[in-house]
């Protein structure tokens, strides 16, 4: 995801080169989520019990996963509003020419994932891609920005630009995605009155300090949580509702350092664990190698495939890019993890199926990185889409 990835300021946003933001390198985010989920692997393979106990063990009516997923996951989508508010308002999405590419791309990758899902679903009769068919949607940019850094000084900058607009629309896509559709019978009366706060958030935002958007924000995190959806979106719509100023600015790469030493280490180590003995049934198995399939087809060829029919169909869309470094980009972005997981969670529990789904999920990112990384760095210099 967007937030994840950026250890730049937005000078990048704007086209212009990018620049640590100090006191933290773009990559120690993807890192911290390798570290937590290398961790929960080796732990979990070594310990199933102890990983389990120690992650689901309720002390005052709260587990260590609950805490994190519902509380700590808040500030992570805090961080990605305040970026997407600006991107949409200063940065790459302003431009809206430029923007179309990755945009479609976004899309592309986001419709044929489901379609894929549901295809493969019907033939193999695989019933947890049919339920989870939002699981494979959405991209880690925390990931792809961090394996640019394996692929050579040839790369673009015309490229980083591409997949940060590509991770900005498939946010929001597959966030809509997650709050509307991943829910199980959430309750009416909730989601009216989270509705009600997030229109007088919106329809405020040019009035209200600080403390209005923290209080609102309280209020609407409690109307989620009891409407049975996903409580940390509440930090989703916060952050994309209020202005964007050198404060937000200043709060957003705090945002970011305790993203990268806390919250995603966190959620990776209690999100990433197996459960061994459970994924080696026949249906399990099938799901894993289902989510495996489409993580890596889905993705690739549908941001590939719709970067080369805008470039045919209305060429002044289209990305300078060559169709390598398309592709190449296409096979990063089959690397997912925090919004997959997340999704899954809430669509399959702590069972055979969400672990299946989990190491599915592990292979295609890793399927996909070394692949991408191989694409670009046997890649030239931009020549245009058709090249």
């Amino acid at each position: 995801m967007n937030a994840l990835a950026k250890g730049f300021s937005y000078s990048e946003s704007m086209g212009q080169s990018p620049r640590p933001v100090k006191g933290q390198h773009s990559s120690w985010p993807a890192a911290a989520l390798c570290g937590g989920a290398l961790l929960a692997l080796i732990w979990s393979a070594w310990s199933w019990t102890s990983y389990h106990t120690l992650t689901s063990a309720v002390v005052w009516h709260c587990s260590l996963r609950s805490a994190t997923n519902n509380g700590l996951l808040t500030i992570f989508f805090l961080v990605v509003g305040w970026e997407l508010a600006h991107d949409l308002t200063h940065g790459v999405l302003r431009q809206r020419t430029k923007a179309i590419a990755p945009t479609l791309a976004a899309l592309g990758g986001m419709v044929l994932t489901a379609l894929l899902s549901l295809l493969i679903a019907s033939m193999f009769h695989v019933s947890g891609l049919l339920q989870g068919w939002g699981v494979s949607m959405a991209t880690d940019v925390a990931f792809v920005i961090g394996m640019l850094a394996f692929c050579g000084k040839r790369i673009p900058h015309e490229l980083r630009i591409f997949l940060l607009t590509l991770a900005i629309a498939d946010d929001l896509g597959s966030l809509m995605v997650l709050a509307v559709f991943a829910q199980h019978h959430p309750r009416i009366i909730g989601l009216v009155l989270a509705a009600t706060l997030a229109g007088l958030l919106t329809l405020l935002r040019r009035r209200l300090p600080w403390w209005g958007f923290a209080l609102g924000g309280t209020l609407l995190w409690v109307a989620l949580a009891y409407a049975g959806t996903e409580p940390a979106l509440a930090g989703l719509v916060v952050g994309l509702c209020m202005m964007a100023t050198p404060n937000t600015v200043r709060m957003m790469h705090r945002g970011h350092r305790w993203n990268a030493m806390i919250v995603l280490p966190l959620f990776a180590f209690c999100s990433c664990g197996i459960w061994w003995s459970a994924i080696r049934q026949n249906p399990v198995v099938s799901l894993f190698l289902g989510i495996v399939v489409v993580r890596l087809a889905g993705k690739v060829l549908g941001i590939w495939g719709s970067v080369q029919i805008v470039g045919r169909i209305k060429p002044l869309w289209a990305t300078t890019l060559s169709s390598s470094h398309v592709l190449g980009a296409s096979l990063l972005c089959a690397m997912g993890f925090t919004v997959p997981l997340i999704f899954a969670q809430i669509r399959f529990g702590m069972t055979p199926s969400y672990y299946a789904i989990t190491l599915g999920l592990l292979v295609a990112s890793v399927v996909g990185g070394a692949a991408g990384v191989v694409v670009l760095r046997r890649s030239g210099r931009p020549r245009g889409v058709g090249a």
